[in-house]
């Protein structure tokens, strides 16, 4: 529209005028005055419009608005639909009240898993059995990754697969072959790409526009929201969910960051648009924590790989943040970046050092009995997670594992806790002790 406003006739900026043009440039071979024939016949027209909050600017979808309750006045036949995020929907941006506002709500656990069902009802129409199989397996893991979250967060927890977004991105991921929960960067990682750069062809340009705004390009507004989630966590759980708008430009205005002259544009787009992050009567935060612990963990991984490697990585984690619980799922997604991202070498790397068998003698002298146990979990719960089919290295780390819970001196100094925690990781992960396996018998040996 906007471009069309440039021209001189006045009758060749109308949204009437517009919808033949558009049919017409995505090659249907129909008149030019096509939709404009069908209005004034009064022919019955549902016009589907998605997306109002792609316009990224305030002012352009005021317009459109405007447009569309022109084209809507005196045409009883007509019927348009039109979508848009709730945090670009309000103000101005709003059309009148002849239009009916019909709010999605979030998915409940029953509305989960009747979307799967029906979904699998299309991907396997014929094998009855393989897709009850498939659907099963799908909606366990969505209960599985739930309830451990729901454990962990206590009162504050939120559901996270609530939306037809994310069932969409776990059943990319699930016919992938990767499993749910243990592969859930993998969600997360095409969830983080879609709301930065939708995928779909259409909103190309607007999604080029959005790019602009964030300084020119989708990789930096990638890295700005990475650098908000890891400096927004390290505040701790507290503090880090809900920033005003001042905090938020002083994250951003870092100084190690080089983002700030993307401040302004960053939190002008969040307001009209929302995206990974929202705005709620003037805070602002990430729309799921998950996404907050996710994109923590991708920046943990890119600014302290190249200062020393994964012992660089592992050392963060090891000043003692392996032993709170709002850092264990930034702590385990560490791995499941280097998986998704497609550098299972350096996961594997990663999972040893944070485990102790590559980590210095001399920084492990430094490490209390408590993180070096708390460590060693998590990298068994990522060799658990992300490295299953890896037999060689499980079968190194449940040697390397054993050998510790055998050291008199680290389990008289830690907490039993974390005795316990790790020895269950082990117990999962097959442990090679004698008198505590399974023999081919099924009984203990």
């Amino acid at each position: 529209l906007r471009e069309k406003s440039k021209v001189d006739d006045p009758h060749k900026v109308t949204l009437r005028s517009y919808l033949s043009h558009f049919l017409i440039e995505h090659s249907l071979d129909l008149p030019e005055d096509f939709v404009v024939r069908l209005l004034e016949k009064e022919q019955a027209l549902i016009l589907l419009l998605d997306g109002l909050d792609e316009v990224p600017n305030d002012t352009d979808r005021r317009q459109i608005c405007k447009a569309i309750e022109n084209l809507a006045a005196g045409r009883s036949a007509l019927r348009i639909i039109v979508t848009c995020r709730t945090a670009a929907y309000r103000e101005q941006a709003m059309l009148d009240e002849a239009f009916h506002r019909v709010e999605v709500k979030p998915l409940t656990e029953a509305d989960t898993e009747q979307l799967v069902s029906q979904a699998f009802a299309c991907i396997e129409p014929v094998d009855v059995k393989k897709r009850e199989q498939k659907i099963q397996e799908l909606n366990d893991g969505i209960r599985a990754f739930e309830g451990e979250r729901a454990q962990r967060m206590g009162e504050d927890y939120e559901r996270l697969i609530d939306s037809p977004l994310m069932v969409r991105m776990l059943l990319l991921v699930f016919l992938a072959g990767r499993g749910f929960p243990e592969q859930r960067a993998d969600p997360y990682e095409k969830t983080t790409r879609t709301l930065i750069h939708p995928e779909h062809g259409l909103d190309d340009e607007a999604a080029e526009e959005i790019g602009r705004l964030i300084g020119g390009d989708p990789a930096l507004h990638r890295n700005l929201v990475e650098h908000l989630a890891f400096h927004m966590h390290q505040k701790g759980e507290k503090q880090s969910r809900d920033l005003s708008q001042n905090d938020l430009v002083n994250i951003i205005k870092k100084e190690e960051s080089g983002l700030a002259d993307l401040a302004d544009a960053f939190v002008a787009l969040t307001r009209v648009r929302g995206g990974l992050m929202e705005e709620r009567l003037g805070a602002y935060r990430f729309f799921h924590l998950a996404f907050q612990e996710y994109l923590a963990a991708c920046y943990l991984v890119k600014t302290r790989l190249g200062q020393g490697g994964v012992n660089s990585v592992a050392a963060f984690l090891e000043k003692g943040l392996v032993l709170e619980s709002w850092w264990r799922e930034p702590a385990l997604l560490t791995t499941g970046y280097f998986v998704s991202t497609g550098d299972e070498l350096t996961g594997q790397r990663f999972v040893r050092r944070l485990a102790g068998i590559t980590r210095p003698p001399e920084q492990t002298a430094a490490l209390s009995a408590d993180v070096q146990l708390a460590a060693l979990e998590i990298a068994l719960l990522s060799s658990l997670e992300w490295l299953k089919t890896n037999t060689k290295l499980r079968t190194e780390l449940a040697q390397w594992a054993a050998s510790l819970l055998q050291n008199r001196t680290l389990m008289r100094q830690s907490k039993p806790r974390l005795r316990a925690a790790t020895g269950n990781a082990l117990s999962r992960l097959g442990d090679p002790r004698p008198g505590v396996g399974i023999n081919d018998r099924g009984l203990p040996d």
